[in-house]
């Protein structure tokens, strides 16, 4: 939890995280100073407590709201999502016969940056900073974008841990999207196993491929690794699934046979990758 050097909350005495904008546990705001903030997001913590008290001990709560700050001139504004998680990782099965085990700081951290890549793909998660537990989500220049960690609540004796984060929205439009349509025509799919030199990365290897072979390549992926008895020594063996069409004809055997024998040596004369036979 927060050192005692943190801030806690004027109406319940929940300790705040840093640069927290109101209060998880009873929805207060934080008071607005010049270099504070305070939101209208509702009170999550306090919806969780109400589940525990109808024996629902698996929860998984957010809310969007819109973020206040004082500003030299006029107030600042932006959306905000904040979520809270306890309980059970995951929903159980019956097949798995065992208790599912309960969500713990590494959950939070994966929930959070499922978050990030939604609300905010620019920042970067960082551990917290002050001694806090938990995560910080850090823009390029250093602005604090969100924060994630354990909370305080008034739980049953059987209610697992309580995490929460809050994550500013990046508002920006995005690119544009680029219409592809479906195929009509057949693949031609080819499995191929490389032998990768020491120092040569699966990404270098695919970028070859796909200059290599042109257009018609539609699509390479790794799908297998083996090092072992086969494998020469100093080398891995990495295999690709690689797909190759035309969108607007049906390709021939032959061709796509003349595309990969090009990209095969393309790679054996930049980057030492050669076929594996065996």
């Amino acid at each position: 939890m927060p050192p005692e050097t943190t801030s806690y909350c004027a109406r319940c005495g929940t300790s705040l995280a840093p640069g927290a904008f109101f209060c998880l546990r009873c929805g207060t705001s934080v008071p607005v100073t010049p270099g504070g903030a305070s939101a209208t997001v509702a009170p999550p913590v306090r919806r969780v407590e109400h589940n525990w008290a109808s024996h629902t001990r698996d929860v998984r709560l957010f809310e969007i709201g819109i973020v206040f700050r004082a500003g030299p001139d006029r107030p600042e504004e932006w959306d905000s999502v904040a979520a809270v998680l306890t309980g059970a990782r995951r929903p159980p099965h019956w097949s798995e016969g065992a208790k599912v085990p309960d969500m713990d700081i590494w959950d939070l951290k994966h929930h959070f940056e499922l978050a990030l890549r939604a609300a905010a793909p620019s920042c970067n998660v960082q551990p917290a900073t002050g001694g806090v537990v938990g995560w910080e989500a850090v823009q390029r220049g250093g602005e604090v974008w969100g924060w994630a960690g354990p909370l305080a609540a008034d739980a049953p004796v059987w209610a697992a841990a309580l995490f929460g984060f809050e994550v500013r929205i990046d508002l920006t439009l995005p690119g544009p999207v680029h219409y592809r349509p479906l195929p009509t025509q057949p693949p031609v799919e080819r499995d191929i196993a490389l032998l990768l030199p020491a120092g040569v990365n699966a990404a270098s290897v695919s970028a070859v491929l796909a200059r290599a072979a042109g257009p018609l390549l539609e699509r390479a992926h790794v799908f297998d690794e083996y090092r072992g008895p086969g494998v020469p020594a100093g080398y891995r063996s990495v295999a690709w699934h690689c797909t190759f069409r035309d969108p607007a004809r049906t390709l021939r055997e032959r061709e796509v046979d003349e595309r990969l024998a090009g990209a095969l040596q393309a790679l054996e004369d930049e980057l030492g990758v050669r076929r594996r036979e065996s």
